[in-house]
């Protein structure tokens, strides 16, 4: 099972919610946080403070609870605009033109996640390739005409690593251009969707790539880009 993370900060803020509206003198989680518990900074009736003790809690604890899953419920592309703003990198909210040096350091980075996932499964296909790439296209290519020439050794744990950094490069990517990468997301599920065949089923080209059916619908980019209403 994976163990959800909750960082500190998180846990003292909820700490601090539930400490300071039930004035709870122990807490499991407040020592180990840094916390001392609070004494509660008003004279309250004792026996209405009793009896409404128990329903306060439950609500600070909800509400701390809340806090702490928030941080759980992020997407990708919220991470990502985080992971940008701590450390410098451009975060738009408008489709932006990028210069040559940004869009030079995305493709680098995706280029080396790339290849990084490409060398978690066939270990040694980089330098195989670049050595001939005068003669094919792309490295699928090179891989579709040699199988022999190429050990396949998958690596689970190299794949996934490689995996997760492309979501974040490639994110990061989107949000340099001011990208809205949800609805760019929706607008390219719905495209790709409409690629099924008119019996509802996946047509297939020779290599098992996916066709498009009769009834494919090209995605409205600049319309998810919020450029055009049509």
């Amino acid at each position: 099972m994976v163990r959800p993370y909750i960082s500190t900060a998180t846990v003292r803020t909820g700490w601090v919610v539930v400490n300071f509206w039930t004035g709870l003198e122990h807490f499991p989680a407040g020592k180990r946080y840094g916390f001392e518990s609070h004494k509660p900074t008003r004279r309250v009736n004792k026996s209405l403070r009793l009896e409404s003790r128990t329903s306060i809690h439950l609500l600070a604890v909800s509400f701390a609870i809340s806090i702490c899953r928030r941080g759980q419920q992020l997407t990708t592309e919220q991470r990502t605009i985080e992971f940008h703003s701590a450390f410098g990198h451009p975060v738009r909210s408008n489709p932006t033109t990028l210069s040559r040096k940004e869009a030079t350091l995305a493709l680098a980075l995706i280029e080396e996640e790339f290849w990084e996932l490409a060398e978690s499964l066939f270990p040694g296909c980089k330098d195989m390739y670049l050595a001939s790439h005068e003669d094919h296209e792309t490295l699928s290519g090179e891989l579709a005409l040699y199988p022999e020439a190429y050990e396949y050794d998958p690596d689970l744990i190299e794949s996934a690593d490689a995996v997760a950094d492309l979501d974040v490069v490639i994110n990061g990517f989107g949000i340099r251009s001011g990208f809205d990468m949800q609805s760019l997301s929706r607008e390219v599920f719905s495209s790709n969707m409409s690629k099924l065949g008119a019996d509802g089923k996946p047509i297939y080209h020779p290599n098992g790539k996916i066709a498009k059916g009769p009834d494919f619908k090209q995605p409205n980019i600049a319309k998810a880009l919020g450029l055009t209403d049509a």
